[in-house]
């Protein structure tokens, strides 16, 4: 926004401005954090001193309120696999019920 720009603005757009600003200042930092944390994590599971390297995620867990959004979905993600697992191991154990029935009918 330039000088003129801004004296001609009222209150309403100079505070919309600043937060889509603030976002997409935060959305640059929160990229640059994971692509130098993709970048550790590359350079640990390519040294070859270690045999099974541990990618430990610390920028995540010191900046919870930075990603939160992304540890939401992250979490909600888990959830979701857990209760598929769940649903796959109920339907084996009715196959697997079916199957004892009809072989008990034959």
């Amino acid at each position: 926004m330039k000088p003129h720009e801004f004296w001609d603005s009222t209150y309403r757009e100079v505070a919309l401005y600043v937060e889509s600003r603030s976002l997409q200042y935060e959305q640059e930092v929160k990229t640059r954090i994971q692509l130098a944390e993709n970048l550790g994590n590359k350079l640990i599971s390519s040294g070859m001193t270690a045999k099974n390297p541990k990618n430990i995620n610390l920028v995540k867990d010191i900046y919870p309120e930075l990603f939160k959004e992304e540890l939401a979905r992250h979490s909600a993600f888990e959830r979701k696999a857990s209760e598929g697992e769940d649903l796959v191991n109920l339907m084996l154990e009715l196959t697997e019920e079916l199957r004892q029935e009809t072989k008990g009918k034959e």
